[in-house]
């Protein structure tokens, strides 16, 4: 029984987020908040990952040493709009701080906060495209 556990989590995919990207995909539901829509475009702009690094080297005396390493991150996290495909107005609009979007293999698109919290899930059931979003996560 441990064996099968420990082979099953070695098994498991590490899916890494995209960063710096735009996309578009239109589906044919999306449900928001309770709230359903159809025939819609939804937007997602993933901001680039950016980092500066500054280290400080310094001493007191012969005897002791020190460093520091300060990264500052610049990330603003994913933008997401929904819009309706036959008029181009928008029905949702909004950016989630420190949210990923992640592309998994067999096409799906999730956004989160690492793989905790869904916050949009993007998927293909027997040729079409749906969706769900709730902003405080999907459970």
């Amino acid at each position: 029984m441990l064996l099968f556990i420990s082979l099953a989590a070695a098994a498991q995919e590490n899916i890494r987020p995209t960063f710096d990207v735009r996309l578009e995909r239109e589906v044919s539901s999306i449900k928001i908040d309770n709230k359903e829509y159809a025939d819609v475009v939804i937007e997602i702009d993933a901001d680039a990952y950016k980092t500066q690094s500054s280290k400080t080297v310094g001493s007191l005396g012969d005897s002791y040493a020190y460093g520091t390493y300060i990264e500052d991150v610049d990330y603003d996290g994913v933008r997401i709009a929904v819009k309706k495909k036959e008029t181009d107005k928008t029905l949702y609009k909004k950016r989630f701080k420190k949210s990923f979007l992640y592309g998994l293999p067999d096409g799906t698109i999730k956004v989160g906060k690492d793989y905790v919290l869904t916050q949009l899930i993007i998927s293909k059931k027997d040729g079409i495209w749906t969706a769900l979003l709730k902003e405080k996560g999907i459970y």
